[in-house]
């Protein structure tokens, strides 16, 4: 589950100038680009609550010279995080493209102890199922993609995940361990994947496309370990409306087969979902959503949005219509910290459409 942070500092540039504190108005400030950002983080959610620790991101090219040209930006982040509900979070993440971006690399490691809800599994759970448990986990993910033709990527996906150390609620529905997953979990699964990124820009697109296609099949390399596949869709596109405003959209599919443990299941909800709702209200094998948003100039470094989203999840996408979907809708404000790249910070306030609500403070847009 991913959390939300507000940068309190926009960090120095690394090669910001000693007068760099006389240059911190709105006007130069678009202007330093910066690149390597040190930030304490203070973030609140309604999956963790009120937040702190620190995080640093580096932005950067592989090319050099014309290269630079035809090769989109690379960035590394790092955070560390505690939260007032004795949550604590740790992970690394990176997005790189080769010179020329023959090659496309994305890597993921994370560590949690966490305290999250449950809620059941199904597209119509009650208020008052719901229960919270504690556990531990290792997440590590990688994916290697090689560019055949233009913009289309094509490799290998792999991940593997360790749940373990699980303390659920006495007497609730993961205490009686017939949960798949409730008494931990451990899965190594890889596939093939294929990207088609035609967006201008990878942090906040104001044109192009983008698909994303994965599918991971899961083997029980020895007793104890899930076996089950997946297979996700991700479909985003962006309008350039002129003036500075972007009129966004995205579809997501998740499809799983076989018995998967509960945490790997499709969820519903979260800052790149449908905000408002608590990530993993909604859980199941399959899900459907769908996302707009407008984006458009305030002043200066500042940017506004609104936005709406529907979606709904099942077994099988036949039981989409079993039930009301779920939508959401709400608004938000973007500062611009790199003029270049378009490196904003994020805040959105989402409500559902059965009063549900959550702010959320994050890096970049939701998609």
């Amino acid at each position: 589950m991913k959390y939300r942070w507000l940068f309190l500092l926009l960090g120095l540039s690394a090669s910001a100038e000693a007068q760099w504190i006389r240059k911190l108005h709105p006007d130069s400030l678009l202007n330093m680009n910066l690149r390597f950002i040190p930030t304490p983080i203070l973030f609140r959610s309604p999956e963790t609550s009120w937040g702190y620790g620190l995080g640093a991101s580096y932005y950067f090219n592989t090319a050099r010279g014309d290269e630079r040209l035809q090769t989109r930006s690379s960035n590394t982040q790092f955070q560390v995080v505690r939260t007032f509900r004795q949550q604590s979070i740790g992970q690394i993440l990176t997005d790189i493209f080769t010179p020329e971006e023959r090659f496309y690399i994305h890597a993921y490691l994370g560590y949690r102890d966490y305290l999250d809800r449950f809620y059941g599994i199904g597209n119509a759970t009650a208020e008052t199922q719901k229960e919270d448990y504690r556990f531990a986990a290792w997440v590590g993910a990688a994916s290697v993609l090689y560019r055949h033709q233009g913009k289309s990527f094509i490799g290998l996906n792999i991940r593997f995940q360790q749940m373990y150390n699980i303390r659920p609620t006495a007497g609730g529905a993961l205490d009686t361990g017939r949960i798949p997953g409730s008494e931990g979990s451990k899965l190594l699964g890889f596939g093939p994947e294929w990207q088609l990124d035609k967006r201008d820009n990878p942090f906040a697109p104001a044109k192009g496309y983008y698909i994303n296609t994965i599918a991971r099949y899961q083997p029980a390399w020895q007793n104890g370990w899930f076996s089950f596949g997946s297979f996700r869709l991700d479909a985003r596109y962006y309008r350039d409306l002129g003036r500075e405003q972007v009129f966004a959209s995205r579809i997501v599919f998740n499809q799983q087969m076989g018995q998967a443990p509960f945490r790997e299941l499709a969820m519903i909800g979260g800052d790149k979902g449908l905000r408002g709702y608590f990530f993993g209200r909604y859980r199941d094998r399959s899900m459907f959503e769908l996302h707009t948003e407008y984006r458009f100039p305030i002043w200066k470094i500042f940017r506004g949005a609104v936005f709406t989203g529907i979606g709904q999840l099942g077994e099988h996408p036949g039981q989409y219509f079993d039930v009301y979907w779920k939508g959401s809708y709400g608004a938000g404000l973007r500062i611009l910290a790199n003029k270049k790249e378009r490196i904003t910070l994020r805040i959105d306030y989402g409500r559902t459409l059965t009063g549900q609500s959550g702010v959320y403070l994050e890096f970049n847009e939701a998609f």
